[in-house]
């Protein structure tokens, strides 16, 4: 979760037993989602390398520009599938 510039030692149990309705894990994944989307193919090639990563899975509803200089390995009406290792 570092690369998403959260620490999740932060987050205690009692955060997410507290949390009324799943509130917390909304504002958590919104936040992890606008930083993934936000993310620059040399950042993911650099996760690709060091976690052996193959493919990258973007929603085309929140991926708004495509990454001219990656491989599109797969596409269809709602996603598109990067290939991140040579």
């Amino acid at each position: 979760m570092r690369e998403f510039g959260i620490d999740i030692d932060k987050i205690t149990e009692r955060d997410i037993q507290n949390e009324p309705s799943g509130i917390y894990y909304n504002k958590l994944q919104k936040q992890i989602r606008k930083i993934f989307y936000s993310m620059t193919p040399s950042q993911f090639k650099y996760l690709a390398q060091k976690y052996g990563i193959n493919y990258l899975v973007m929603n085309k509803k929140y991926h708004k520009q495509r990454f001219n200089d990656l491989i599109i390995s797969y596409e269809n009406k709602y996603y598109l599938v990067y290939k991140l290792s040579k």
